[in-house]
């Protein structure tokens, strides 16, 4: 392109008068002015426009096979720019945005794409990634994308024990299942050596926080001293929480006591258990919990041991704490719904002859 091209027609005109002027040696006559032919020449003269200079194009891939130390990124070059691409990559960090002076892998071109590793990553930990390429203008980048490492082995913590009866005792611990599902459990026993393993009702924890997890151990013996620790195990190994002990209590909870100024009756049930009453009003109330284990027909309750149990559409009884040692005679036995229900209390009554569990009436 000419840029002179506004003026090309005079000018071309003058030249070409110049130029005849020297070949037929006439030149001398008119002293043709150096000057104006050097003018002339330099308007005529052409430059072609310098082409811009232009950064890659470049897209980044979505990050795939995460894994606790590694994952894959890459990029797609859409366009070269104003020179030939000599580098390309990804660069990373835990900041947004990451830059190249972060840290970065260089790859090798495959039809316009390129898959980069990313190693020396930390457990459970978030990254930006952002693809790159350069050419001789510099460095173009795509977008940014981000993902998070997975965990390590789980972190675990043994936390006091509370709730401590005769017989049993409530086990705590803490879980950070980093970033990976762990299984959860408590070891237990008289030594360090444990030997006795149980599972909390949440055994298993996918958290990057730290999560408290616990349950109760029954049937132990009053006035002991017990070891437990928490450990949780996911697909790299097992995780064990510190050392920590209990003692059981040596006596139960304190009786009930009862107003030496009021007359009581009495009234046993099928198991032999014998209750004081007393009578309000017109009607007379056991001034106890219940604590049968069986219906008064002499039929069995059968005793739930957990929570879920506690839900069957079936009878069951059971003891706070699943310690009867301690609160059986102060709280008497825990009933669900079916071992209580009215509607069959003309085949199945839990209550002793001649007594019923009280309708709304009655209580109000």
């Amino acid at each position: 392109m000419l840029i002179c091209q506004g003026y090309y027609m005079l000018i071309d005109k003058c030249f070409r008068f110049l130029l005849t002027l020297i070949v037929k040696q006439e030149y001398m006559k008119f002293k043709v002015n150096p000057s104006l032919l050097l003018a002339c020449l330099l308007i005529l003269s052409c430059k072609k426009e310098t082409a811009p200079e232009v950064l890659p194009t470049v897209e980044t891939s979505d990050v795939t096979n995460t894994g606790p130390r590694s994952a894959l990124s890459g990029g797609m070059i859409i366009s070269e720019g104003s020179g030939k691409v000599f580098a390309r990559g990804v660069c990373w960090s835990e900041k947004n945005p990451p830059t190249i002076s972060d840290s970065k892998s260089y790859d090798v071109d495959t039809d316009g794409s390129f898959v980069s590793k990313m190693e020396a990553l930390e457990y459970a930990t978030t990254y930006y990634v952002m693809a790159f390429a350069k050419n001789s203008t510099g460095f173009g980048y795509g977008e940014i994308k981000s993902f998070t490492t997975l965990g390590g082995l789980p972190v675990t913590e043994t936390l006091p024990a509370t709730n401590l009866g005769l017989n049993s005792a409530k086990l705590y611990g803490m879980v950070t299942a980093n970033n990976y599902f762990a299984w959860v459990s408590f070891e237990w026993g008289l030594t360090t050596s444990y030997g006795n393993v149980i599972q909390p009702d949440s055994y298993s924890v996918f958290s990057l926080n730290p999560t408290s997890v616990s349950t109760y151990i029954y049937g132990l013996t009053n006035g002991t001293v017990y070891h437990y620790r928490v450990r949780a195990e996911n697909v790299l190994g097992m995780s064990y929480g510190n050392d920590e002990t209990f003692k059981t209590n040596q006596t139960a909870a304190s009786p009930v006591i009862f107003n030496p100024d009021l007359t009581y009756g009495s009234v046993s049930d099928v198991d032999g258990n014998t209750y004081k009453t007393i009578t309000i009003g017109t009607q007379t109330w056991m001034a106890e919990n219940l604590k049968t284990t069986r219906f008064n027909n002499g039929t069995v309750i059968s005793r739930m041991t957990d929570r879920q149990t506690f839900f069957l559409d079936i009878p069951k009884y059971g003891w706070y704490n699943n310690d009867m040692g301690t609160f059986r005679d102060v709280y008497g036995a825990l009933y669900n719904w079916y071992a209580v229900d009215p509607d069959i209390r003309d085949v199945k009554n839990v209550c002793p002859v001649g007594w019923h569990v009280p309708g709304e009436t009655e209580w109000n």
